[in-house]
């Protein structure tokens, strides 16, 4: 059996509590979104990032100061490093996706059209981070953790990505640029569609099947599709009877989102100073003498030697608290005369 030292299981205690706190915080923040409780999702989400945070930029390298001898291929997920980093940037993504959530809500307008547009394309960056990092620097644990968890990760940047070009080909047609638009549009409703082999570039896992993660939003999708598809026969319609302007079969980068936007901060998680608490028995105080007194000057008729230690003087207790004396009998001091007058009285009992 490996022999683990006490400051290891304590770290590693402490990191496992960290991080169930972080899902813990995860998880209520699903809870919230669901019930349609937007704002106090993110903040419930930036918690858990916070959370995050504290494991790798903290507590686990004060781990590895400590000189701990643990791999970080024997760790779980939970506690490693590149984990913790990866699933920072991931919870950051889903807080953001609350704050669009919120503003669709609301209702988009021309006025927010680009930033929500950013806001996606920041979404996506954010969750293909996640995927890249856990690929480069936590393959073993990112081997052990359920598939589910990649087709949802990539479902959401596929949406996103649809939902990006969305928001910019309104924006384009806001601003008369109505074949930019029209050819925008089209890269939205492809990515909304569901890929045709898995490792396919563009589209989405199918939400249709019954084993998939994202099954329950089947209707939704089914919906946006819809929304694409009813959206683009209108423009093209329009553009042909009143606009007549060019669409291009392909759109530039620049006339695209070139940079995405991540408005979420994590949380600052901050561990509370203990009170130092005495796992084993208290310390008996033990008695001790004074120390010795060295004597400065001594007389010519003391008789005692230059330098000479002497013992400092112990104060006795009271007599209320001396024990009492240990009784021995005395013993009778017998002379030469006591023995010849028993001896005497011997011999006087025999002769008669």
């Amino acid at each position: 059996m490996q022999h683990v030292k006490k400051d290891d299981a304590l770290m590693y205690e402490l990191a496992i509590s960290i991080a169930t706190c972080s899902l813990a915080s995860a998880g209520a923040a699903s809870e919230e979104a669901v019930a349609g409780r937007f704002p106090a999702a993110a903040k419930l989400f930036n918690a858990a990032a916070g959370a995050q945070t504290c494991l790798h930029e903290d507590l686990l390298p004060q781990w590895i100061t400590l000189g701990s001898e643990t791999e970080v291929s024997q760790l779980p997920s939970e506690v490693a490093g590149p984990v913790a980093e990866a699933f920072r940037g991931l919870y950051l993504a889903h807080a953001q996706q609350m704050a669009v959530a919120t503003a669709l809500t609301k209702g988009a307008s021309p006025a927010n059209y680009s930033l929500l547009a950013k806001l996606c394309r920041g979404l996506k960056e954010e969750m293909q981070g996640f995927v890249e990092a856990m690929r480069s620097h936590a393959a073993a644990q990112y081997s052990k953790m359920n598939p589910s968890l990649t087709v949802f990760i990539t479902f959401q940047m596929g949406i996103y990505e649809s939902m990006m070009h969305y928001f910019w080909a309104r924006l384009m047609w806001s601003k008369d640029k109505y074949g930019l638009a029209i050819a925008i549009l089209h890269k939205a409703a492809a990515w909304a569609e569901t890929r045709k082999y898995a490792s396919a570039a563009v589209g989405i896992p199918d939400p249709a099947d019954r084993s998939s993660p994202v099954k329950a939003v089947e209707k939704d999708i089914l919906d946006y599709r819809g929304h694409l598809r009813s959206l683009l026969d209108e423009w093209e319609k329009d553009n042909r009877t009143v606009y007549f302007d060019s669409v291009p079969n392909s759109v530039k980068e620049e006339d695209l989102v070139t940079k995405g936007v991540v408005i979420k901060k994590p949380e600052a998680f901050v561990l509370e100073s203990p009170e130092p608490v005495q796992l084993g028995p208290k310390a008996r105080a033990e008695m001790r003498a004074p120390p010795p007194q060295v004597l400065p000057r001594f007389n010519s008729g003391s008789g005692l030697p230059p330098g000479f230690i002497t013992p400092a003087p112990v104060a006795l207790p009271p007599e209320d608290d001396l024990p009492p004396p240990v009784y021995a009998p005395q013993q009778l001091q017998r002379t030469d005369s006591d023995l010849a007058r028993e001896m005497q009285a011997k011999f006087d009992m025999h002769g008669q």
